[in-house]
């Protein structure tokens, strides 16, 4: 039974699969919005806040009415548009809801995105598996339920890989095809960076893709794409900068990146198999954590006395950390790259609903493995599809792995939070999407087993039939 509503799902006509992944998309997102654990609806409140300064700023015509873009500056402009469509008296819960609504668009777009990718490595199949990936990975839907980084950037991410999928499926000789393509990478590749920097490295690992195509024609261009997009990106913090600086904002905008690098400094440094929330709340008796809260307040006194920018006094201290215990840093590496990989439930929500002791520990744990496996499930099936011999070329696999390892590498070596990594989910739809769709449609009697197999033809023909 379940395998005929699979498999009826799968059949349906194209613009039908793409109404109906719209249509659950904007339910689930919103059903996860209104639910007692939905995330913050404006998340720490820095994109939400700098979003209606912008809109301000343009509804008066003085910049000086906007707010300080002290985050990578991409999610506030991105907010803007659709907060623009609000009166200037309306509540926050009306761009809350306008926000999350934005948000379901974009996700739709960037699921669509994904599937184009894995129709050009793995065929039709593949693509409608790469787009339910979307849903099934649940964090991108649960972060779109708040004004957060995590859509506008999983959408750039979608892009990057789609586009650079067309780029490197374009042969050398269709320069117009390949060039309009190419166009694209930069542009998804420059939005990224301007919506999380952290995914800075997404940049050599394109170039890296190219090189793996072993065409010199293709590895020039992806040096001249990666450039284009790191340019890109730059210029929008450059005038962000610009525009801080006419507001007179004091403010750095590496003072977040100092903020958490120093958090980073201390995860895992004594206490490697604690991976409850950095929250004081939530990590009562850590030595880790009391360790951190007193350099904190150390530097706080020192910037005070100095009267120099708290940034700066972040980076002093960083670098004399680095030069004195380079080991430390290596050693969590590892702890910080598998912990950005479980997403933790805290114990201090559950017991609002729950009740707390090992009842709402209990919970937390159940909720955390139900919510977590589709993720680590479809992570090795990625890579087991990737150190194959068959599938998609070697530079194809890369530009669906890139933003996901570029997220990873930074969590590893700065400060391990799993939602920095959410981003990069899209690459791994795709890979698990072609994986599932090649043992999917070997016709009857492979014994690999098949959707419907029994009717005397496979997955791939039927599907075809309905296009």
């Amino acid at each position: 039974m379940i395998e005929r509503v699979i498999e009826g799902f799968l059949r349906l006509p194209v613009r039908a699969f793409a109404g109906a992944v719209a249509a659950g998309l904007l339910v689930g997102v919103f059903a996860i919005g209104l639910s007692p654990l939905r995330p913050k609806p404006f998340s720490d409140g820095y994109f939400h806040e700098e979003a209606k300064g912008l809109v301000r700023a343009m509804r008066g015509g003085d910049q000086r009415l906007a707010t300080p873009l002290i985050h990578s500056p991409g999610p506030a402009y991105y907010y803007a548009f659709p907060y623009l469509l609000i009166p200037e008296p309306a509540g926050d819960s009306a761009r809350w809801a306008v926000g999350v609504a934005w948000n379901c668009m974009w996700l739709w777009a960037a699921a669509l995105w994904l599937g184009g990718a894995a129709r050009r490595v793995g065929g039709e199949l593949a693509a409608r598996l790469a787009i339910l990936g979307v849903p099934v990975t649940f964090f991108p839907l649960y972060y779109s339920a708040g004004i957060a980084s995590e859509t506008p950037a999983f959408a750039a991410a979608a892009g990057v890989t789609a586009a650079g999928i067309r780029w490197l499926a374009c042969k050398r000789n269709e320069w117009n095809d390949a060039h309009r393509a190419a166009v694209a990478v930069t542009i998804a590749l420059g939005a990224l960076l301007a919506m999380r920097g952290n995914f800075v490295l997404t940049a050599p690992l394109l170039v890296l893709a190219g090189m793996l195509t072993r065409s010199r024609k293709a590895a020039v261009e992806s040096v001249v794409i990666a450039i284009g997009g790191v340019l890109l990106a730059g210029a929008v913090f450059w005038g962000t900068a610009r525009l801080n600086a006419g507001m007179g904002a004091q403010t750095r905008q590496d003072s977040f990146l100092t903020h958490i690098l120093i958090q980073g400094a201390f995860q895992y440094r004594s206490e490697p198999l604690d991976w409850r929330p950095w929250e004081k709340e939530a990590r009562e008796g850590s030595r880790d954590y009391a360790a951190y809260a007193a350099v904190r307040a150390q530097l706080s006194t020192r910037q005070s006395s100095t009267g120099l920018p708290l940034a700066v006094v972040e980076w002093q201290w960083l670098k004399d950390s680095w030069m004195s215990d380079p080991l430390a840093w290596l050693r969590m590496a590892p702890l910080k790259a598998a912990s950005a990989l479980w997403f933790r439930i805290s114990p201090v929500r559950i017991e609002k609903h729950l009740g707390g002791g090992r009842k709402g520990a209990a919970a937390a744990f159940v909720i955390s493995a139900v919510l977590n496996a589709p993720v680590l499930v479809m992570l090795f099936v990625a890579m087991a599809y990737s150190f194959g011999r068959k599938g998609a070329p070697a530079a194809e696999k890369l530009m669906c792995w890139g933003p996901f390892l570029a997220g990873l590498i930074f969590v590893a070596f700065t400060y391990s939070e799993p939602r920095y990594v959410v981003p990069g989910f899209g690459g791994l739809a795709v890979l698990a999407g072609c994986a599932m769709a090649r043992k999917l449609e070997r016709g009857p009697g492979s014994g690999a087993g098949c959707i419907g197999g029994s009717r005397g033809s496979s997955v791939r023909q039927r599907l075809e039939e309905c296009r």
